[in-house]
């Protein structure tokens, strides 16, 4: 979530967080709305961001997936 400024992906997965599984949701151009992401919280799913750049949409799933799979 480009708005998260607590937590990025890094500390979510080399923190002791005990995930043990990962799915991610790629928000359209323009961002998710306040009001969805509350929507993801409020459902038990964490937000992070990807670092302090905007990423665009075809870009984002990649980076995050590169992500997961160095910290693996």
């Amino acid at each position: 979530y480009e708005c998260e400024d607590r937590r990025n992906l890094k500390k979510l997965l080399t923190g002791n967080s005990g995930v043990k599984s990962i799915g991610f949701l790629v928000g359209p151009e323009g961002g998710l709305d306040p009001a969805e992401a509350r929507l993801l919280k409020t459902a038990g799913i964490p937000t992070v961001g990807l670092g302090n750049r905007i990423l665009r949409t075809e870009t984002a799933g990649e980076a995050a997936l590169a992500m997961i799979f160095s910290a693996g």
